[in-house]
């Protein structure tokens, strides 16, 4: 069975990222208890964590993904580390100063990890995979756990693409489908960039590892605008190019993404993203 190599690497390259970040939070726990090894996590943090972290976000981003909040935010970390270290250094000299400056540094950082928590919940729902996208809410505030869940789901997302049965299989929210030990739903998602017109055309390259399964609706969630108008209908193994017509769309703001869910017909709910534009 083929399976698109490009998604398989970036999701390679997240599941890298992840099990570094839980590699750097073991450290982190051992570091407590010796602190002479402390810098050591820490080093790997920004040497290795962050650029792996930000190399798998581009790659998502290059397949279409959603995930520029996360880009901004592996941004964001680095400056409010730096702001952190500055204020705790100035502590020593200007207490107030430095009680600000480290106040602003650990917002900026809680600020980023949200914005990395979301990119990670963007690409669990691009994948509709729900173990990823707790993993992403979840890393938001217990970091450790969040990449320990992001890492198991990559490996259940990656095994379906194959065909092959997931080890850890997750049904967090998804459909119910025949019970077996080596049934898995099938894998549809996005490739590419979706681009939605003024004129309410909707074009969207979606894959699918099994053919026959039809899209019965489209909606753009955040107007509730729905549309059975959609050739073709029914998908065939492999990349699908598929166009989506709308009633004419208003209050949409160019060069903005949008969220459409396609309704199919075994069950399954397939969220694309769309750019808005009028070229």
């Amino acid at each position: 069975m083929s399976y698109p190599t490009s998604d398989l690497d970036a999701l390679n390259k997240l599941k890298d990222a992840s099990l570094w970040f839980i590699i750097i939070g073991i450290l982190y726990f051992v570091g407590f208890f010796f602190a002479l090894i402390i810098i050591v996590p820490l080093i790997l943090y920004f040497v290795v964590g962050i650029p792996k972290l930000r190399d798998a976000f581009q790659a998502f981003s290059n397949l279409g993904k959603n995930v520029n909040l996360g880009l901004t935010g592996l941004n964001l970390l680095i400056y409010g580390f730096i702001i952190a270290f500055i204020g705790g250094v100035l502590t020593f000299l200007v207490p107030l100063a430095g009680v600000a400056l480290v106040g602003v540094g650990v917002l900026l950082i809680f600020v980023a990890q949200v914005l990395i928590g979301v990119a990670l919940y963007n690409i669990g729902n691009s994948y509709n995979s729900s173990l990823m996208s707790i993993g992403g809410i979840v890393e938001i505030f217990l970091s450790f756990i969040g990449w320990i869940l992001i890492y198991i789901s990559i490996d259940e997302v990656i095994n379906r693409f194959r065909g092959m049965p997931a080890q850890s299989p997750t049904t967090f929210g998804t459909p119910s489908y025949p019970s077996g030990p080596t049934y898995m739903p099938p894998a549809i998602y996005q490739v590419g960039t979706a681009y939605l017109k003024p004129n309410g055309e909707l074009k969207v390259t979606l894959y699918s590892n099994v053919a026959g399964i039809s899209i019965i609706s489209a909606t753009i969630e955040a107007f509730s605008i729905t549309t059975t108008n959609i050739s073709p209908s029914v998908l065939n193994q492999g990349n699908n190019q598929i166009t989506i017509l709308f009633p004419t769309v208003t209050g949409l703001s160019i060069g903005g993404n949008y969220t459409v869910a396609l309704s199919l017909s075994n069950g399954q709910v397939v969220r694309v993203t769309a750019f808005y534009t009028n070229m």
